[in-house]
């Protein structure tokens, strides 16, 4: 079993471009390119032959490619011949392989990168499952134009669902950490997405997902609240104006949600937290539609519930605190 590397293009560093945080930074092995030809021999699931691989990004001391359904991560050997990293998520990756929200492992072992100067590199590669574009990767596309009611529906949806997703981790005895956007991702396009319709999510990086029992809700919630934080921050920072409103609105509806609810039982505390991303959802659409033109309005009035339309069209602003929990109070939540 064995992966070659051969560098290809004009031999310039590689540079992450779609990410949101590391755009512009450079490859952490130097002489990495954009672009590199990845031969594949003897390894199971994966067929022979060579693929044309681009270059994602680096983190966690990893350079990272994409070619087809599969990403290979690099990683330099230490002083000791050890590679942590890349051992430690394929250690994470055989614990987790029979859940849903964790990628397929293929293979870890000695990489060489053949045409390196000034002779051979051995590296360390981990071969995985492509898990679909990163949260991260999607705002650094998207942020810079003005944010749909279908992107805003599909990320509300998505963080809704990976926020129930880590509660039900108690009961499963599934713990969670470290759920930044540029560790989730999904391989639903937003672009074909329908208001309400589930985006379920991939933990890219499986260290992120462990089996033990992690306790009550209490435990959970600084995962959970620094994952949503996460999605409002960059929402909050991003140039377009129509971003900083769903920034806006998650703030007052499902900033630190998790420790607010404190010790409910988990029923309760799953029922509290879709309602409230329900209600992030329905307010935001409300005062998109108010702040924009009619002509988008119209154009987008499949995604405006009824019972905010019609607050909308009277010109009633939506979005305080007390206009939260009088709409809880009306749902019973």
């Amino acid at each position: 079993m064995s992966i070659c590397v051969r560098l290809t293009g004009d031999g310039q560093r590689a540079h992450a471009s779609s990410s949101f945080r590391q755009a512009g930074y450079g490859s952490l092995i130097q002489c990495l390119t954009e672009e590199v030809q990845v031969e594949i021999r003897g390894i199971p699931q994966i067929p022979d032959g060579r693929y044309i691989a681009l270059y994602e990004g680096c983190g966690a001391y990893r350079d990272v490619y994409k070619f087809g359904d599969y990403i290979l991560k690099l990683e330099r050997k230490d002083a000791e011949g050890c590679c942590p990293s890349n051992a430690q998520e394929a250690r994470s990756l055989e614990l987790t392989a029979d859940l849903p929200q964790t990628v397929a492992f293929y293979h870890l072992g000695d990489v060489t990168i053949s045409n390196a100067e000034p002779q051979p590199l051995i590296v360390n590669g981990l071969l995985q499952g492509y898990g679909g574009a990163t949260c991260d990767k999607l705002i650094q596309q998207h942020s810079k134009s003005k944010l749909s009611l279908q992107m805003a529906s599909f990320l509300v949806t998505a963080y809704r669902e990976l926020s129930l997703m880590v509660l039900d981790g108690v009961q499963l005895n599934i713990a969670y950490g470290d759920l930044c956007m540029a560790n989730i991702a999904t391989l639903m396009d937003p672009a074909k997405h329908t208001h309400d319709s589930p985006v379920p999510s991939i933990v890219v990086d499986a260290k992120c997902v462990r089996r033990e029992q992690c306790g009550r809700i209490m435990s959970i919630a600084a995962c959970a609240d620094e994952m949503i934080l996460d999605l409002e921050l960059q929402c909050s920072q991003a140039p377009h104006p129509t971003w900083n409103l769903l920034g806006h609105y998650m703030h007052l509806y499902v900033n630190r949600i998790f420790r607010e609810l404190g010790q409910d039982d988990l029923a309760s505390v799953r029922e509290r937290v879709r309602s409230r991303f329900d209600l992030l959802g329905d307010a935001f659409t409300a005062a998109y539609s108010n702040q924009w033109s009619q002509s988008d309005r119209l154009q987008r009035s499949w995604y405006i519930p009824t019972r905010w339309r019609r607050q909308s069209q009277l010109g009633r602003p939506y979005g305080c605190r007390s206009e939260m929990s009088r709409a809880e109070s009306e749902t019973g939540n």
